[in-house]
């Protein structure tokens, strides 16, 4: 789902080894590397990878807690 997003975004997959995807964007120096093990990533691997992205997380992310 993650890479998902960076793909509607304008990301390609540049490379990829077992584990993870190389993910890149003209205008964008930074390569993104996107898990591919698990079905969760953890909140610090996403909040990284859309700040190298330069992608606003908020519209994405749920990070309130109820209860």
């Amino acid at each position: 789902m993650l890479k998902r997003l960076l793909e509607l975004d304008g990301f390609s997959v540049n490379g990829e080894d077992e584990c993870n995807w190389a993910l890149g964007k003209d205008g964008i120096d930074d390569v993104v590397i996107v898990p591919k093990i698990g079905i969760f990533v953890a909140a610090h691997v996403v909040q990284a990878v859309f700040r190298t992205a330069r992608i606003c997380a908020r519209p994405y992310l749920f990070t309130a807690r109820s209860g």
